[in-house]
Parts: structure tokens; C-alpha cells; sequence
């Protein structure tokens, strides 16, 4: 009996994590993310569309009637959201997002190294990675996506035929209808095996008709998906503007440092770093080994090897702004760090290294689910109960102008947090009647499935947001600007961690000011006021 067998075996260490991570979402769940309650409000409008008891939320959203790659989780969670309340929805399209990471790299290993299955450990840490925590649902779908897509072409490398073609294309066209990343990795990786197989067929003195196939079968196969992007770019809503961003060696070191992998506190930041450093080291030893002699474990060797490389490529090529939106070049680190667990799949690995490396991802898990547990734990519930008291002040019908001075959840960002989980929680409050809250910053942006109507974007009309903008602070209010173009009255205004002191936010005090205060938060974070304004608001208080 080995040392190996003396610990719990990798199965049992895999399914383990995975029930934590996911009882993390079940039980203290949904977790509060950056962007999550806004696309919950995008998906919520995608139900009530139409539908005469929400005149205010029709009045004020309409359906995107451009084609969008940046849609399929939104429907996902419409479609959830009419069968069980919106919270629980939110919760159980988190838990897909999470699972399908793990799961379809543990997919993915077992068809290029079953004994390599262990190496599914690594998986934790990116699927708790920093886009999960934005609240990005639909890319987080696309990276499972982009899993399943490759499993299914390796299933259709061993065994080729029209059917299992199809199903390569048709998860291909799934992953690309949830985010175009996640799609655009799947590429690269498919036309890496495949041409890395007709390279190895014409290495042989194969007829050059015959080394073709496969590249051929991969360019059939991602037919479909290339043809469905062409049509995305040409008539889809997304914006034309293409900027590059983040400079290469930036890029580069973002990914050696695990910086995807890094969302709350120096504990993420570390498991980050080491998982990555670990899983480089495993591949440079078994590297060194094939490079003295030893002998590669099948004809696929060559190409898997090459995917930490592809997807580097890609990452190194992304445009961050382009198709209306950005962070693509955020989106493009997790997937070397894939790549690189692959790879050491195909490599030989000594007995004492795996031990290590599996007690490194155990570990790494751990801490990342431990993170997680207890901000959702002990941060979350503190600022949500306290913004809470909020919501039975409003009615339904009204309409409610956010305007956070910070969005961690406490000032001092205790918890450490990359993301900021306040940041579109006023959108909670569309979750109880017929309510919106003015602030989105999704809304306003063009490629998703539902957005607000033009002579109704509070963005652009309340906040004076410029069209694009970044900067996510609000800088000032114009209610009678938006009033006049919308004829939607502005009922309340809720002010949140805005200090009463000289400064950016004077203004906009000093306009509240001569509105009633209805409410302040039992800890003073909070502040609710009613506006003197007609219309179908009914005031709860």
C-alpha cells in the first residue's frame, strides 16, 4: 500500500470541495456580487415584459432587439425566476456557474489522463474567480462552456462521426449564446488539437489530403459558431469602438501573479499565486522529464502542451474594450492557468510531486471556499440587514435614485474585497412590486437582451453619465433633467455612505436637502427621501 492511499482518495477530496463550495451558495447564498442584482433586474424585466400590472418597469426597460452574445444567462435566469423566488433563482444560476467549471475540467481530464484526475483539484480556485464575484453570470456560463466544448471534440477525436461533430458544434454555439470569451478559448483550443493532429500526420509522410482531415473537421465544426459571431458583430447592439488596454507584459505578469484568482483579501491573493506556481512547477518537471528520455503518453502530448500557450496567446491579442463592453482582458486570465492543468495531464509527474501538488489544491480550495464562507457569513449580513430597513418605506410604483458614496460592505473594506458588493444592491428592490431603482450600471450598456429606453436612461439623464463611462461614482444628480425627458417621476432618493462634509458629494446634499427624510438606517449609512412628486408611487409610511 502506497503513502497515496493512507490520505482520503482524490474523489472523495474532489466531491468534497465541490459540496462546500456549493453549500457555501446554498445556505448563505445568493452571494452578493458586484453586477449579480442588476442582471437579476435585467432578467426580471425579461418576465414581466409586456405584462400590464408592471407599467413602471415597461415604461422604463424594453427589449434589446439587436443579436447579442451576452444573453443566454439571462434567460437562464428568467426562466428560473418564474418558477421560484428571485433570491432562490440568483442561488441556483450561481451554483451552475460554479459547478460547471469543475466539472467539465474534470471531463475534460478524464479523456486525456484518467490517473490525472486528481489534477481537477485546481479547478476550485478558478471557478471562484474574480469575474463569479462581478456578478459576470453569463462568462462564468461561457468558461463552463468552453470546458464542455472541448471534452465533447476530444470524445469526437477518439471516435469520429456526424453526431458527436454536431454535439461539439452545437455546445460551441451554446457557449458563444452565453459570452463570446468563453467561445473564443474554445477556439483556440479545438484549433490547436486539431492542427497540432494534422502537423503530426504530415510529421508521419501522411498524404497531405489525409493529414488534413483533421483540421478540416475542426474548421466544419467551428463553422456554425464563426458564422453566428460574424452575425453578432455585424448586427448586434455592441459598440464599434476597439481599444487594446492593458499593456502585453502587464497582462502576462497579471497572470503569473493569479490575480484572477485573487477577489477578497491577502488569503485569495496567495492561494492564487501558489496554485498557479505549483501547477507551472508540476509541468516543468514533467517536462524535464520528457526531455531525458521519457516518452510522451500519446500522440494528443503535443497539442494539450500547447494550450497554457494558446490561451496566453489570446490573452495576449484580447482587445480589453470592444463590443460595447470591457474587462476582456480579465476574462482571458483564468484560462492559461486551465491550459496548465491540462498540460501536466499529458506529462509524467513523480509520486512526490502529486502529493504535494494535491495538498497544495486542497488547500488552495479550502481557503477560497473559507473566504467566501465568511464574508457571505459574518461581512454580508451586517450591511444587507441594515440596507434592508429600506425597503418597507417604499411602496410599489415608485421609483428610487441610489447614490452610493462607497460600495464595499463596510467603509474601511474590512473584508479586503476586490469587487464591490454594494454596488448594485438598490436593484434588490425591484424583487417586491412593481419598483425600480434608477441606478444600472448594465442597463444603460448595449448588448444585453433588455435595457432601458432611451428618453429613460437614468444614467445618462439623472447621473450625466457620459455614454461608456467607467468611472463608477456618481458625481451629480439632475432629477429634473430626467423627469422632463422620461415624465417618470423620481420618488425617493436614497443616499448611502454619502458624507455630510465639504466635498464631491456637497451638492448633491445640499439638492436632497429640501426633500422629507423618511428613513435613516438603524447604523447610519442610509438615508431615504421622499420627493414631493406625482404620480402612481404609494408610499408605504
Amino acid at each position: 500500500m502506497t503513502v497515496l492511499r493512507r490520505v482520503p482518495s482524490e474523489p472523495f477530496l474532489f466531491w468534497a470541495l465541490l459540496a462546500a463550495m456549493l453549500a457555501v451558495v446554498a445556505v448563505l447564498g445568493p452571494v452578493l456580487t458586484s453586477d449579480g442584482p442588476a442582471h437579476a433586474s435585467i432578467a426580471r424585466f425579461l418576465t414581466r415584459a409586456g405584462d400590464p400590472a408592471a407599467p413602471l418597469l415597461n415604461r422604463l426597460f424594453e427589449l434589446n432587439p439587436a443579436l447579442s452574445p451576452n444573453a443566454a444567462g439571462h434567460y437562464l435566469l428568467a426562466a428560473l425566476a418564474r418558477v421560484m423566488p428571485p433570491l432562490v433563482a440568483e442561488q441556483v444560476l450561481q451554483a451552475i456557474c460554479l459547478a460547471a467549471i469543475p466539472l467539465g475540467a474534470r471531463l475534460v481530464l478524464g479523456r486525456l489522463n484518467r490517473e490525472r484526475l486528481w489534477l481537477s483539484l485546481f479547478c476550485m480556485p478558478a471557478a471562484l474567480q474574480i469575474m463569479f464575484f462581478m456578478g459576470l453570470y453569463n462568462f462564468c456560463l461561457s468558461m463552463g462552456g468552453c470546458l464542455f466544448s472541448i471534452w465533447a471534440y476530444l470524445r469526437f477525436r477518439e471516435t469520429p462521426g456526424t453526431g458527436r461533430a454536431a454535439a461539439v458544434a452545437g455546445l460551441l454555439l451554446a457557449t458563444l449564446a452565453c459570452q463570446a470569451a468563453g467561445w473564443m478559448e474554445a477556439v483556440a483550443a479545438i484549433g490547436t488539437l486539431g492542427g497540432m493532429d494534422s502537423l503530426a500526420r504530415l510529421r508521419a509522410k501522411q498524404p497531405v489530403l489525409v493529414a488534413a482531415r483533421p483540421l478540416a473537421a475542426v474548421l466544419a465544426i467551428l463553422s456554425p459558431g464563426v458564422a453566428l459571431f460574424a452575425l453578432f458583430a455585424a448586427f448586434g447592439g455592441g459598440g464599434q469602438e476597439i481599444r487594446y488596454g492593458m499593456a502585453l507584459t502587464e497582462r502576462l505578469l497579471s497572470v503569473a501573479r493569479g490575480e484572477a484568482f485573487a477577489p477578497i483579501g491577502r488569503t485569495t491573493a496567495l492561494t492564487g499565486f501558489l496554485a498557479g506556481a505549483v501547477l507551472a512547477a508540476t509541468a516543468a518537471a514533467g517536462a524535464f522529464s520528457l526531455w531525458r528520455g521519457g516518452a510522451a503518453r500519446d500522440k494528443l502530448c503535443p497539442g494539450v502542451c500547447l494550450l497554457p500557450l494558446s490561451f496566453l496567446a489570446v490573452l495576449a491579442v484580447v482587445p480589453d474594450e470592444a463590443g460595447g463592453g470591457w474587462t476582456h482582458v480579465w476574462r482571458a486570465q483564468p484560462f492559461p492557468y486551465l491550459g496548465l492543468v491540462f498540460a501536466c495531464a499529458m506529462l509524467p509527474v513523480p509520486a512526490g510531486v502529486r502529493r504535494g501538488a494535491m495538498a497544495v489544491a486542497v488547500a488552495c480550495g479550502l481557503a477560497g471556499i473559507g473566504a467566501m464562507a465568511w464574508v457571505q457569513a459574518i461581512e454580508v449580513p451586517k450591511a444587507v440587514a441594515e440596507f434592508d430597513e429600506i425597503d418597507p418605506a417604499i411602496g410599489p410604483g415608485c421609483t428610487v435614485a441610489p447614490v452610493l458614496g462607497q460600495f464595499k460592505l463596510d467603509p474601511a473594506n474590512t473584508a479586503r474585497l476586490f469587487y464591490h458588493p454594494l454596488f448594485h444592491l438598490a436593484s434588490r428592490l425591484e424583487n417586491r412590486g412593481d419598483r425600480v431603482a434608477l441606478f444600472s450600471y448594465v442597463a444603460r450598456l448595449p448588448m444585453y437582451p433588455a435595457r432601458f429606453r432611451a428618453d429613460a436612461d437614468s444614467q445618462r439623464l439623472l447621473y450625466g453619465w457620459d455614454k461608456g463611462q467607467r468611472d463608477t461614482r456618481v458625481r451629480a444628480i439632475d432629477i429634473p433633467r430626467y423627469e422632463a425627458a422620461s415624465g417618470v417621476p423620481v420618488d425617493y432618493v436614497l443616499l448611502w455612505d454619502v458624507p455630510d462634509e465639504p466635498g464631491p458629494y456637497a451638492a448633491i446634499r445640499a439638492h436632497v436637502a429640501r426633500y422629507r427624510l423618511v428613513l435613516r438606517t438603524s447604523g447610519g449609512r442610509g438615508e431615504l427621501y421622499r420627493r414631493p412628486a406625482p404620480g402612481g408611487c404609494s408610499a408605504a409610511r
